[in-house]
Order: structure tokens, then sequence, then C-alpha cells
């Protein structure tokens, strides 16, 4: 398998963080992730019609967006210790 470059490692890592920020605080107010789904999906159309279509960066939010989907999907129990035993 290949290496992945260091600028998309980087990116792969933002996308996830913020998934895992957006899922966080979604636990708290349910409408925030609704709302944030929202708003991903128009920034991803929108950039989808740009002319030269910025393709990193289309590339982040469509991991953003999956990466909330199999959060968003997985039981909070499962993620808790997945994200703990991550760190050892």
């Amino acid at each position: 398998m290949p290496q992945l470059d260091n600028q998309v490692q980087t990116r792969l890592a933002m996308a996830a963080l913020t998934a895992a920020l957006v899922a966080a605080l979604g636990e708290r107010d349910e409408s925030l992730a609704s709302s944030f789904e929202k708003n991903i999906d128009f920034l991803y159309r929108k950039m989808r019609g740009t002319e030269g279509e910025p393709t990193e960066a289309i590339n982040v939010l469509r991991w953003v967006r999956e990466f909330s989907s199999e959060l968003k999907n997985r039981p909070a129990v499962v993620l808790a210790s997945t994200f703990a035993l991550s760190f050892f």
C-alpha cells in the first residue's frame, strides 16, 4: 500500500478531528449535527460547481461528511472505547 504524503495525512486528520468535534457537540445538541451536515452538503455542492473545481478542498469536505456519518451510526460506548484504545 502506498504511503500517503504529509499534506494528504494532514487533510485526513483535519477531517477526522472536525467530524469528531461535531459528533461530540451533537451529543449535547442534536440540531447542531443536523445543521452541520446541511452546511457541509451545501458547501460541497457549491465547490463542485466552482470553475476549476478545488479538488483537495472537495475531498476534505467529502471526508468530513463520511466520517460524520460513520460516527453518527456507531454506538457511543463503542466510540469511547475505540478512541481510548487508540491512544495506548
